[in-house]
């Protein structure tokens, strides 16, 4: 992120390569978890995280780049900006978790329901399951939010488990 704060097109070139080249790993990375089965909650979950920082980091230099000219404009730009690209990058996440659904059945996908992640976070005792908790906690309001995102799909979805049962 750091290289978008200058006002340099070949920091701003080197700061696109480095993006570019994070992102193919971050992608390969995950395929290979799941083509070999070796993928896991956690994983994604930090997968996620990491996404988020580097576009928090981006955003935060190109504010502090565009500071002196903007104002505090710029913040709020830059805040609304990165509330539709959460928000995309959700929906982006969930439309493929659907394809692979479709694609590979119940078990081949990494599709969630809120109302399972829910389940499980009231089921775990919070004597030695803290993380696992709040990450069910978490990742339940993630969903819920995708779920919300996509009501034309979730009506959809609810019709096909009702005629096909859960692996569709």
């Amino acid at each position: 992120g750091v290289m978008f704060y200058f006002n340099d097109i070949y920091y701003n070139v080197i700061g696109m390569f480095l993006l570019i080249w994070a992102n193919t790993y971050d992608s390969a990375d995950g395929q290979l978890a799941r083509m070999t089965g070796k993928k896991s909650a956690i994983g994604r979950a930090l997968d996620g995280i990491a996404g988020d920082l580097w576009f928090y980091s981006i955003y935060f230099f190109i504010c502090l780049r565009l500071h002196s000219e903007w104002s505090y404009w710029i913040w709020i730009l830059a805040a609304i900006a990165g509330f539709c690209h959460s928000r995309q990058a959700a929906m982006a996440d969930y439309y493929r978790n659907v394809h692979l659904f479709f694609l590979k059945g119940k078990s081949g996908s990494e599709m969630d329901r809120s109302q399972y992640q829910y389940q499980l976070f009231r089921s775990l005792p919070w004597k030695g399951h803290v993380v696992e908790k709040l990450y069910h906690y978490f990742y339940g309001d993630y969903t819920a939010a995708q779920e919300q995102l996509s009501p034309k799909f979730q009506r959809f979805f609810t019709f096909m488990r009702e005629c096909y049962g859960e692996e569709v």
